[in-house]
């Protein structure tokens, strides 16, 4: 789903729970009403685990640092509000009331949410630039093992958590706005039109990050694969059935390079309508049989980018022989973003293009054996073989699970 969608998500379900204060004061609300809002509001509830995973890459600067000054006390005082709101009895009419009471008191929870939004959208004297461009800045030039995910997944994930913590704010305000017969309706409109200008100005930001992952470890883990005695197994790996492909490597199987496959286990998220994981295991195909080729017949390896089509994850990959090239194919399947079901339609995607993305064995003749797997799983989206310095090594393109189309280059799309 794209990320301006999951926003307006994040709203649709803060403007349902806008009366559960309200109706437990005056005992109007049914159990099944209560339970289902409660739920709404706990699939908002955001422990701050993204943001902070995503701020250790950069707390070091000194300029986050003043970053996390200017927002520590909003971010405080809208966890502590939220955790109350959320934890109400449905019979806690007194406690309903004192938060209401709370939530109004020196309008913190206003200021909160203005001292935020002044920060993204980069109208803080003392930031010198937006979140998202003082984010952004900061990700770029940080090296992969210091990731948990490609750039822009990383850089999107921290966007959304922060238009999360908002929707607290916005969550406790409504309620409390409706239990006290405030303007409800202008509200509303603040917090779509917030949203709106914070993700449009973010988006050149995040927009010129890219997707690609690799491994930038350099070690004794390589092998030399081009030479006299060496081939390529072309044999596939495919995941198991209720399993998704989430990281490459290349090995060394007998007198051939060959490729296996990270799997996991899909698991459906209700809030970003979206496909996370939990742990990965690695296969391989063990197959030995006439599915390969002798690498001097493809005296060169091609780096172009293979993509899958809109809507699919990779569900397996090969190598296989393109002209005179060593190429990497992948095998995709549909799934619905908002159930995470596979399937049915499947294909195989053989890399596109010609010039300019090749090199020549003889300039990377080892094989790099490190393994690419993100910290933070997801989808796969595409991949592609290239030099990496005297080696072929493996790169993946990571779907975020927060967006329908790994081909678009606009997170907004």
């Amino acid at each position: 789903m794209a990320a301006i969608g999951i926003a307006f998500g994040i709203i649709d379900r803060t403007f349902k729970a806008i009366k559960l204060v309200n109706s437990i004061i005056d005992g109007s609300i049914k159990r099944e009403a209560f339970e289902e809002i409660k739920s709404d509001l706990a699939d908002i509830k955001q422990d701050l685990n993204r943001i902070q995973n995503s701020l250790k890459v950069v707390l070091g600067e000194v300029k986050w640092g003043q970053v996390v000054t200017v927002l520590a006390d909003s971010i405080n005082t809208l966890e502590f509000l939220y955790n109350r709101l959320i934890n109400l009895d449905i019979n806690d009419k007194e406690g309903a009331k004192k938060l209401v009471d709370d939530v109004l008191l020196q309008d913190k929870v206003r200021e909160s949410l203005f001292t935020i939004h002044t920060a993204m959208m980069g109208d803080n004297p003392a930031l010198g630039g937006s979140i998202m461009e003082l984010f952004s800045e900061k990700v770029s030039p940080v090296g992969y093992e210091s990731l948990p995910q490609s750039r822009k997944c990383v850089a999107v994930d921290f966007l959304l958590s922060m238009l999360e913590l908002q929707a607290k704010g916005y969550a406790l305000l409504l309620n409390a706005y409706e239990a006290s017969e405030r303007d409800v309706a202008t509200l509303k409109e603040e917090m779509k039109s917030r949203f709106k200008s914070q993700i449009e100005l973010s988006k050149p930001y995040v927009n010129k990050l890219t997707y690609d992952f690799e491994n930038v470890a350099w070690g004794e883990d390589y092998f030399e694969w081009y030479a006299d005695d060496h081939y390529a197994d072309t044999n596939a790996v495919v995941a198991d059935d209720d399993k998704v492909v989430v990281g490459l490597q290349l090995y060394k199987k007998g007198n051939r390079i060959a490729l296996k496959i990270a799997q996991a286990v899909t698991e459906f998220s209700k809030l970003d309508e979206i496909v996370m994981f939990s742990g990965s295991e690695w296969k391989e195909n063990q197959d030995w049989n006439g599915n390969y080729f002798n690498l001097k017949d493809a005296g060169f390896v091609d780096t172009n980018v293979n993509i899958i089509p809109v809507n699919t994850i990779v569900k397996g990959a090969a190598l296989y022989q393109k002209g005179n090239r060593l190429g990497i194919k992948l095998f995709w399947t549909l799934i619905d973003p908002k159930t995470g079901k596979l399937g049915p339609t499947t294909g195989w995607n053989d890399t596109p293009g010609w010039d300019p993305g090749f090199f020549s064995g003889k300039d990377a003749k080892f094989c790099d054996t490190h393994s690419v797997v993100p910290s933070t799983l997801s989808c796969m989206s595409g991949a592609a073989l290239y030099q990496k310095d005297n080696r072929i090594g493996v790169k993946i393109y990571s779907l975020s699970c927060r967006y329908e189309d790994p081909n678009s280059t606009d997170f907004t799309d």
